[in-house]
């Protein structure tokens, strides 16, 4: 979190369980973003809500690996090699 945030929560009358939830809040806020708080523009955080799917939120049940799975089929993928060319 921001460190003006930080000195807010630290000297905010906040019971334990207050200060969980904001920091619930605030990690879920820098999840959404991609980027610690500080580091987000105040003005242009939320400029994909125009983009967003609408609905309730959701989870991939067996990850999000099976995505790239599947777009990987066929293909002759190498971890740990350096690439020398692409054809």
């Amino acid at each position: 979190a921001p460190i003006l945030l930080d000195q807010q929560l630290s000297s905010a009358p906040l019971s334990d369980q207050e200060k969980r939830v904001m920091n619930w809040h605030i990690a879920n806020l820098e999840y959404g973003c991609g980027s610690d708080l500080k580091d987000v523009s105040l003005p242009y955080w939320d400029q994909d809500d125009v983009f967003a799917f609408g609905g309730d939120h959701t989870l991939i049940p067996k990850g999000y690996s099976q995505i790239s799975n599947a777009l990987s089929e066929g293909l002759d993928i190498r971890l740990g090699c350096p690439v020398q060319r692409i054809e």
